[in-house]
């Protein structure tokens, strides 16, 4: 239930790109690796959107399910949704994964933003928890993905939001469109994937320089970063204004 409430932005913009565009929220995994005809014989695991890869436990009393990493032979990278740790597999294995009762196998697939809250009891308090993303590189370190906002309740909103993100030559921008406004603050960025250990991050809200001397940077085995405390440089609302994150 955890999961599910802190991944409620990514699966709410899905539903919006449902809404307009037509596109499926959940997909089959030759739906997104349309040039691998193995995975038409996979019937045990499905994308959710672009991003997610979900291995479910389908047996019963089972610790342990199988699964395939599609994209591996075109240079696609996983992490796991949990550490962010780069999972070792090769193009074609059907690899062994840990699953006890309360662990459900997530992967994130390399080249997207994922943008998450911090789950509570309810989808209210839910929203109204502080923002975090999780940037996962590709082979290029690059990644890209979009949020939608209202107010999560009227059939017609009077105001909505639109938040594209891109990571690219070690920043990551929001770009924000339209009139909503939540006023939540952005409380951390993990970034998976990342080849080199960055000495500290400036942060600019609308072209304005923010003060962030309470951030903190730590980096975990050389290859993910965690930014945290970046809650006083956002509290007026992290996507009021166009966003920019840069590593030095």
């Amino acid at each position: 239930m955890n999961i599910r409430y802190s991944l409620l932005p990514y699966t709410y913009t899905l539903f919006h790109r449902a809404n307009v565009a037509g596109e499926t929220v959940l997909r089959a995994l030759p739906w997104e690796f349309p040039n691998d005809p193995s995975l038409k014989a996979v019937e045990t695991q499905f994308m959710s959107g672009p991003a997610l890869l979900v291995t479910p436990v389908l047996a019963p009393l089972a610790t342990s399910v199988q699964g395939v990493f599609p994209g591996i032979a075109d240079g696609t990278l996983w992490y796991d949704f949990y550490t962010l740790q780069k999972i070792g597999a090769v193009a074609g294995e059907n690899k062994t994964l840990i699953a006890p009762l309360v662990h459900q196998p997530i992967h994130v697939r390399g080249g997207y933003v994922v943008p998450m809250q911090k789950a509570g009891n309810t989808t209210k308090t839910s929203r109204l928890s502080p923002w975090s993303l999780i940037v996962a590189l590709d082979g290029n370190g690059k990644a890209g993905g979009e949020l939608y906002l209202d107010d999560g309740i009227s059939l017609v909103p009077n105001a909505t939001k639109n938040v594209e993100f891109s990571f690219a030559n070690n920043t990551l921008r929001a770009r924000v469109s339209g009139d909503y406004q939540d006023g939540i603050s952005l409380a951390n960025i993990t970034i998976a994937g990342i080849k080199w250990k960055p000495q500290r991050v400036s942060l600019d809200s609308g072209g304005e320089s923010c003060n962030i001397q309470q951030a903190t940077l730590s980096c975990e085995d050389g290859d993910v970063l965690r930014i945290t405390g970046l809650e006083q440089a956002t509290h007026g609302g992290a996507w009021r204004s166009c966003l920019t994150v840069k590593l030095h």
